[in-house]
């Protein structure tokens, strides 16, 4: 049908018709777009999270330490030990740190107080915490197997000769450094030099 055969109203319901045809085609094209968009973004995320997780995965997993307890079975409660620490340094004996009266340094788990032995009271629920390192940690003394207070394996005494660190308990010499687990009546000897 041409245009001037048709009436002043059928051209206008045309014109109408071709508008709405032209605006739901532009609408789907915008779905389309948004749809695409939308599913880059899901794409994006998902990959970011599977790259978080893998790298997660990836990480070294810490070993797990294996304290000898001995025939200490864990949970333990109400426990009050007492151990007593012995620290060398180039021959000369370093002292716990001084407590004043009444008070400790430590946690109240593991401390000392101004007699200067190691406390073990509470309960206590595994064996990392009443180690040796750990409570040479509470008090603020460095220990590890490779360092005593300021003092690291390979560093020299006034002799001149290296030091290295080294662990006896009651008498004994000991390789568990500050993984050893503290129990009562123990004497730890730790000594650089």
């Amino acid at each position: 049908m041409d245009q001037n055969e048709m009436t002043k109203d059928e051209r206008r319901k045309m014109k109408l018709q071709l508008r709405r045809e032209a605006k739901e085609r532009m609408q789907q094209d915008y779905t389309k777009q948004e749809s695409g968009k939308k599913m880059l973004l899901y794409g994006a995320v998902a990959l970011v999270l599977l790259g978080g997780i893998g790298l997660f995965m990836a990480l070294p997993k810490p070993e797990p330490v294996n304290y000898a307890t001995g025939n200490i079975v864990f949970p333990l409660n109400n426990i009050h030990w007492h151990a007593t620490p012995e620290i060398y340094v180039c021959g000369e004996k370093v002292p716990v740190p001084d407590v004043l009266p009444g008070k400790h340094l430590g946690s109240g788990l593991l401390h000392t107080h101004e007699d200067k032995l190691i406390h073990v009271e509470g309960t206590v629920s595994g064996p990392a915490q009443i180690t040796l390192g750990a409570f040479m940690s509470s008090i603020g003394m460095k220990f590890s197997e490779t360092q005593l207070l300021d003092k690291s394996n390979g560093d020299s005494c006034s002799n001149g000769e290296a030091g290295k660190v080294g662990v006896s308990v009651n008498g004994n010499p000991n390789n568990e450094f500050g993984n050893y687990v503290v129990r009562d009546g123990d004497r730890i000897e730790m000594r650089f030099g």
